[in-house]
């Protein structure tokens, strides 16, 4: 019989990781989760003040920054960039983001790497008021090397049925705002 164990699948560093990250995600919660840490599936109740609530919904990732990240060891940010990449999507439709999950898919569970990783990802919901109610990290032992990563994530939003920001009040004689980057940014080459 095939396990998880006997096609690399380290069961104890997957613990670690559950273990390790619980405080910086269930810090992101507030009243409004509903569910467990560690659960199959976690939600929110919908945010007071909503006549016809429309849930909106985005998923993102951070591209080839992962690897650039991995190579200098440099992963406090990833998380930011990665909140940024889903709730920035709402956001221009104008809903209010509340809730998102993570997914870091790896050869090997480095532990360490993981906890760093999905802090940031918690730090950066705590700034944005977004809960983190879940995400998942899948091994893959023989198809990705073992010091490969890749993360994604998907947000919620709301906003009130119609409101939705579509493009069509754009006119002539509007004003387009651009911002100077100061650094490398997701997809960074």
């Amino acid at each position: 019989m095939t396990t998880y164990r006997t096609t690399g699948v380290n069961l104890d560093a997957a613990d670690a990781v559950v273990s390790s990250i619980e405080q910086a995600v269930t810090a992101t919660w507030g009243d409004n989760v509903v569910g467990s840490f560690g659960g199959f599936a976690a939600g929110v109740t919908l945010p007071q003040g909503y006549t016809k609530p429309v849930l909106m919904m985005s998923t993102d990732g951070v591209g080839t920054k992962a690897e650039l990240a991995r190579q200098t060891d440099n992963l406090d940010g990833l998380g930011w960039d990665l909140v940024a990449m889903c709730i920035d999507d709402l956001v221009a439709v104008g809903a209010r983001p509340i809730a998102m999950t993570d997914y870091i898919a790896t050869g090997r569970i480095d532990v360490g790497r993981i906890e760093r990783i999905v802090g940031s990802v918690a730090a950066a919901c705590t700034h944005a008021g977004v809960a983190l109610i879940g995400g998942e990290t899948a091994e893959h032992p023989g198809v990705m090397d073992p010091d490969v990563f890749d993360i994604a994530g998907a947000a919620l939003g709301v906003l009130e049925s119609g409101s939705a920001i579509d493009g069509s009040a754009i006119a002539p004689g509007h004003i387009v705002i651009g911002l100077v980057s100061p650094n490398l940014r997701s997809n960074g080459f």
